[in-house]
């Protein structure tokens, strides 16, 4: 009986009129602070940035309203040192505006590398480890040998041993053996160079 005599009273009936109003209200300012803050329905398209320094991309932040962040560094051969090589996202997409684009840049310095084992291995073998590594394969001189396969590897006129680290991207020069065991020498040009 409580129950029904306060249901009936005009307390009641203002309170529960006074809580839809506050709901209202604050599922509106929600929807309004939200779409400030998300930037709802603001896109721009992602310019391509591949092949500009970093100092380039700090001049364009202002312009296009982002944030970016060097994420990576890595050797690449074919771009030059300071040089962005890969961005995220991908240039051409859209995205809101004060993005964060993650930025890999290219370094002057190549990685080095642990020479690898070469010997006994034909020479197709030997180029196509060495290729793997990313170290070129330079001269490669006949000697003689009973067997066609590496003799000896050498870097900057010295025997280098497998395990040795040297820079990606270095030459290696090759003896190979003749396969018949006799006296000759025989000089053949990389076809690299």
């Amino acid at each position: 009986m409580r129950l029904r005599k306060y249901i009936l009273k005009f307390d009641f009936w203002m309170q529960l009129c006074i809580i839809a109003v506050v709901t209202i209200v604050l599922v509106f300012v929600t929807i309004f602070v939200l779409r400030i803050t998300t930037r709802h329905g603001e896109k721009i398209k992602v310019p391509s940035f591949k092949g500009y320094t970093v100092e380039y991309v700090a001049n364009q932040t202002s312009k296009f309203d982002f944030e970016y962040i060097i994420r990576d560094s890595t050797y690449d051969v074919t771009s030059a040192p300071g040089t962005i090589i890969a961005q995220i996202p991908e240039a051409g997409s859209h995205v809101k505006k004060g993005r964060k684009f993650y930025l890999t840049v290219a370094t002057s310095t190549p990685p080095l590398v642990k020479m690898p084992n070469l010997h006994d291995l034909s020479l197709r073998q030997a180029e196509s480890l060495l290729k793997t590594y990313g170290i070129k394969r330079g001269r490669v001189t006949i000697v003689p040998s009973i067997g066609k396969a590496v003799v000896e590897q050498y870097y900057k006129g010295k025997i280098i041993a497998a395990g040795e680290k040297i820079p990606q991207g270095s030459t290696i020069t090759l003896d190979v053996g003749s396969g018949g065991g006799g006296d000759e020498r025989e000089n053949v040009q990389n076809d690299e160079d």
